[in-house]
């Protein structure tokens, strides 16, 4: 199914650009050409960023080690290579012996052939040290049992609370779900007219986050023994109650005005006080220290569900992936020898210095333990929470996108104000709908 959807747009859109992004500029050439050396490839999603501190910069000083430790090979370095380009360039066999696809696609991408097994690779080499990575991220890389793609950089979301805030009401950061909705409710304030002058959680904002939750509340998507979608249990519909609550507490129609007039950047919410507690990505780091660098703040886990503190600790994350080229001119062996040099030990914590030196959070535990003294404070504290077992994310399937296009249009619809589209009601639709596509993708064969 996602093979035809994604062949469909290729056929309009990319086949004037594959000449110029698969032969000479960056494929992989068997041989060397007239060097005699072996040629490999490496294609990644990123800008062929100029700043010494990009990605794409510190991959071609990842790349100039490798030939310098291996003279008998040489490497290219292609960035800003879209995930459709990459599909149609490794399944021609004119690709590059490694590259960036989206985490979604590997299990679709490894059954058909279009990215390389790399199980016994992984699992045989000592030195790459497999267990130096964390088990979430493995997760993501792995489908019935195959590991098809290294996972790389990490994103999450945690929870950023307003340290101020929270002293002047005598409270501290929620570890229940039940502190969470209270504070929500009673951190929130009125103009003498009832209007929202600060929230003090909203659910959706800045989106309603469909992982994040049922992570927290330790749902699953799917039973992968039966093959069963599992998405009206009382864990998953739990993971949703919860936020409606807060939105027949407050109002929908008082929240959704004050959601309107939110800014961005300098006029973030969480960073102008109009916002007690948020939960958003690590890009909040850079944005605070951007834009307001004194600010009293903190970050923690998902707080869990009342009841079952054996769930505390948790979080969610999704991953950068680097995979191997199945139909690459070279052979596996001489793939693995670069993808696992790119992804051992000392170049994840090359590449763990991030942007600008502000830090990166990535997949490898001994990254993670070795942020560069130049990064946020609170993102090394991010970088030990990623390591809790609790950690999860979207299970492995052929079907993620489906998956979740199907729960965003039933969800909005139960959290769009005035619906009468009950929660119970959108569950059964998830379950049946999804289901088709666990009956056509079977996870337990």
């Amino acid at each position: 199914m996602l093979k035809k959807i994604i062949a469909g747009l290729l056929v309009c859109t990319m086949a004037g650009s594959l000449m110029a992004g698969c032969g000479n500029d960056g494929g992989s050439q068997q041989g060397g050409g007239s060097t005699g050396k072996t040629a490999l490839a490496i294609w990644h999603g990123g800008a062929e960023d100029t700043d010494e501190s990009s990605n794409h910069q510190r991959y071609l000083k990842i790349a100039n080690n490798f030939m310098e430790a291996n003279p008998d090979y040489e490497v290219k370095v292609v960035g800003s290579v879209t995930a459709e380009k990459l599909m149609t360039a490794m399944s021609s066999g004119t690709g590059p012996d490694i590259g960036q696809p989206n985490w979604v696609h590997c299990g679709q991408w490894g059954t058909e052939g279009i990215i390389a097994d790399l199980t016994d690779f992984v699992n045989n080499d000592a030195e790459f040290d497999k267990d130096d990575i964390i088990q979430a991220a493995w997760d993501r890389c792995t489908y019935k049992g195959k590991i098809f793609s290294i996972p790389v950089a990490i994103n999450s979301s945690e929870l950023y609370y307003n340290k101020d805030i929270l002293a002047e009401a005598g409270v501290e950061a929620p570890k229940t779900i039940s502190e969470l909705v209270d504070l929500a409710v009673n951190l929130t304030t009125y103009d003498d007219k009832g209007n929202i002058t600060r929230a003090g959680y909203i659910p959706d904002y800045p989106w309603l986050d469909n992982v994040l939750w049922p992570v927290a509340f330790g749902a699953k998507w799917i039973d992968e023994d039966t093959n069963t979608i599992t998405f009206d249990t009382p864990e998953m519909k739990a993971a949703y109650q919860w936020q409606l609550d807060i939105y027949n507490a407050i109002g929908y129609d008082k929240l959704m005005t004050f959601k309107t007039g939110l800014g961005k950047d300098a006029e973030e919410p969480f960073i102008t006080d109009k916002l007690a507690l948020q939960f958003c990505g690590e890009y909040m780091f850079e944005t605070i220290a951007k834009y307001r660098p004194d600010m009293n703040y903190g970050v923690t886990y998902c707080p869990y569900p009342d009841g079952k503190p054996e769930l505390e600790g948790s979080m969610f994350l999704t991953t950068t992936v680097w995979a191997m080229n199945n139909n690459s001119k070279n052979s596996k062996e001489d793939g693995w020898k670069l993808l696992s040099y790119i992804t051992n030990k000392e170049n994840m914590q090359e590449l763990a210095k991030g942007f600008e030196n502000v830090g990166a959070l990535l997949s490898r535990k001994s990254a993670l333990d070795n942020l560069p003294d130049t990064a946020a404070p609170m993102k090394k504290q991010v970088a030990q929470m990623l390591q809790d077992p609790n950690v999860d994310g979207f299970p492995m399937s052929n079907y993620i996108n489906e998956y979740l296009s199907v729960v965003a249009d039933e969800m909005n619809k139960v959290f769009t104000p005035g619906s009468d589209y009950t929660l119970d009601q959108a569950a059964a639709k998830v379950q049946a709908d999804v289901q088709k596509f666990a009956d056509a993708n079977p996870i337990n064969k």
